[in-house]
């Protein structure tokens, strides 16, 4: 945007005030960058955010957490045969987080976390499995770091609903049918 484009008020405030987190890059947890063959799709912004956890082990070392995030890049590309991890960050138990699709720090990159309504939606994935233990305190401030960075970026207000359109896919709704989601939305609430 250039400065004419940037709205005044609360909002700009806010976007102006929320810093980014400190963010592990890409080549910090050692993507192999040969297994993205086409460059990332980018959206013009971001309505939705969606919360994800892995279904990977919570017992990691800080060490090991690095390793965590490839194996989950590993198995979204060789696996599923995705052309990237399909998280735009990813947060370990420790708080810390972790550049997950490229180009997701600067831009509205699609991502392919949430079947149906990765359109104008970024994908946060807490390292872990949390069906019958909860995550760590220190995992749901990286979350809400960067969750608090992304929705002052695009004007996305977190307490808000918004209307979107499901693309179909691995959903629960239908291709074209209109939802009203919480701006911050768990990825099963679709």
């Amino acid at each position: 945007r250039s400065a004419g484009d940037v709205p005044s008020g609360p909002a700009a405030s806010a976007a102006a005030a929320t810093r980014a987190p400190a963010i592990i890059s890409r080549a910090k947890w050692g993507a192999d960058e040969s297994l993205v063959k086409d460059p990332p799709i980018y959206d013009g912004t971001v309505r939705t955010l969606f919360i994800h956890h892995t279904d990977t082990t919570n017992t990691y070392t800080a060490a090991q957490a690095y390793a965590q995030v490839r194996s989950v890049y590993l198995f979204h590309t060789k696996s599923r045969g995705w052309n990237d991890i399909g998280y735009n960050f990813l947060v370990d138990r420790f708080g810390r987080v972790f550049e997950g699709r490229r180009g997701s720090i600067t831009q509205a990159v699609r991502g392919a976390h949430t079947g149906g309504f990765n359109t104008e939606a970024i994908g946060i994935s807490v390292l872990g499995t949390f069906s019958t233990v909860a995550p760590s305190s220190a995992a749901l401030r990286g979350v809400v770091d960067v969750a608090a960075w992304k929705s002052a970026q695009y004007f996305v207000n977190p307490t808000g609903s918004v209307y979107v359109t499901s693309n179909g896919g691995a959903s629960k709704f239908p291709a074209g049918k209109r939802v009203l989601l919480r701006t911050i939305s768990g990825h099963r609430d679709v």
